[in-house]
């Protein structure tokens, strides 16, 4: 299955055939334990049987072992007393058993089988554990009676929902305050509006390219995302009160110039502050790339994120709030 790297197994029985050599036995036929090993070896083990040549091929063929009961692998020779064979089933107990266990595993205080689903360090964990839950399902119908499959016990992809889900009400939240805030102290609905515009915009931007550089969207992007929330209407909100004030000053002319250029100019009256207000803000996340470690895997995402909003937000800022200001405050 593509994204995982290891799955490791603890608990459950390996069945296995068990020889158990009784000394006494082995004396009273003159049997050495050498010979009963080399014997069960024999019996149980692959051969060689030559090999079938095609055109292009060379296909080896191997002899399979007759053993399928512990009856068969008594019934093998040891060896040979005045020409009768001594079986394994004659100087030793022969039967099924578990193997011995590296280590065991209860589920609910009963015995059960433990498997531990390991991820590939790139791949994604919801896509993982989701195709793995996936082929599980799968599997159910194909149980004996009696075997279940619980998927729950630990599934590390709940902690990365649940945080998701936890960012997503906290982006809710936080718009909703932007647009109080915005409302409180701009007063009219078209200003408003157009600043709110820099925030989807913003945030979509910046998604995309997160995904154009092959970056995941894991829990410290959302927060980056989530943090730069207050900030990618900053630019906005300064391009809109200058083309606002622009404007009155300009119906207040006794020849007003051209709504077009009105905004074209109140817009690049303040665009050096807003390119160099967002680079400001920019270098201060400068430092969080060259963390090492556990805090600069974490972080080094978070920055990214935040970082790709601010330059998104500002790209809004010089194209969309200016288009929309012509068409809305004109």
């Amino acid at each position: 299955m593509p994204g995982i790297a290891q799955v490791e197994v603890f608990g459950g029985d390996l069945k296995q055939y068990q020889i158990v050599a009784d000394p006494q036995r082995l004396w009273r036929y003159d049997v050495t334990l050498d010979e009963v090993v080399a014997a069960a070896r024999n019996a149980t083990g692959f051969g060689g049987a030559g090999f079938v040549e095609t055109a292009n091929q060379r296909l080896p063929i191997r002899q399979r072992t007759q053993i399928r009961s512990p009856d068969d692998l008594a019934a093998v020779p040891v060896a040979y007393r005045d020409g009768v064979p001594v079986t394994l089933g004659r100087v030793a107990d022969v039967r099924l058993g578990p193997a011995l266990k590296a280590g065991d595993a209860t589920i609910d205080g009963r015995p059960g089988v433990l498997m531990i689903v390991h991820k590939q360090p790139s791949a994604n964990t919801l896509q993982v554990t989701r195709a793995a839950e996936a082929a599980i399902a799968e599997m159910r119908s194909t149980l004996p009676e009696g075997v279940t499959l619980d998927a729950t016990l630990f599934r590390q992809a709940t902690f990365v929902e649940r945080a998701i889900a936890n960012l997503k009400a906290a982006i809710a939240i936080g718009c909703a305050l932007v647009i109080l805030v915005l409302i409180a102290f701009l007063f009219q609905w078209r200003t408003v509006l157009i600043s709110l515009t820099a925030i989807p915009l913003s945030l979509l931007g910046a998604i995309v390219v997160l995904r154009v550089f092959d970056a995941s969207l894991n829990t410290m992007t959302l927060a980056g995302l989530a943090i730069a929330l207050g900030a990618v209407v900053d630019d906005a909100i300064v391009d809109v009160e200058n083309v606002l004030r622009r404007l009155r000053e300009n119906r207040t002319k006794a020849e007003p110039a051209a709504a077009f250029d009105v905004v074209l100019s109140a817009s690049l009256e303040v665009r050096s502050a807003i390119v160099f207000a967002s680079f400001i803000v920019v270098l201060v996340f400068v430092p969080v790339f060259f963390l090492e470690g556990i805090a600069g895997t974490f972080f080094r995402s978070m920055g990214a994120a935040y970082v790709a909003a601010i330059f998104t937000s500002l790209l809004v800022a010089m194209t969309v709030t200016p288009a929309m200001c012509l068409w809305l405050l004109r």
